[in-house]
């Protein structure tokens, strides 16, 4: 579970603020290796406690999500837009990378939204 004090939302101007996103390679690449897996039907979700205070998130989707890099872009927006409305209720003290699943691309924003609030909980990254 993760720990720490998140110093506000996390929202600016319709997207996650710099703090709370996960950018380094290595820092995805650790959560990747090491995070703990929750499987939903549109994502799977990566979590692991971070030292920092704050959570951090990053959305990922490969090549085979879809091969155009332009479908593969809408939908990860799609994702960290369900994402940051739902920022408030994260925990602080962890990186979380949501990896995408082609099925996603045929779901509406609310079955995704749907999704990754299951993955949340399950993950047990939700407050209270």
């Amino acid at each position: 579970s993760c720990k720490g004090a998140q110093a506000f939302d996390g929202l600016r101007r319709g997207m996650l603020a710099s703090p709370f996103r996960l950018r380094k390679k290595e820092d995805v690449e650790r959560v990747l290796r090491r995070g703990r897996s929750v499987y939903g039907d549109f994502i799977t979700l990566r979590t692991l406690p971070n030292a920092i205070g704050n959570s951090r998130a990053t959305v990922v989707a490969g090549l085979k999500v879809h091969k155009k890099a332009t479908k593969r872009n809408a939908i990860k927006r799609r994702v960290r837009e369900v994402l940051r409305h739902h920022w408030g209720a994260i925990k602080p003290g962890c990186d979380v990378a949501i990896l995408v699943k082609s099925e996603a691309l045929k779901a509406s924003f609310q079955d995704i939204e749907k999704d990754v609030g299951i993955a949340c909980r399950r993950a047990g990254i939700l407050k209270g």
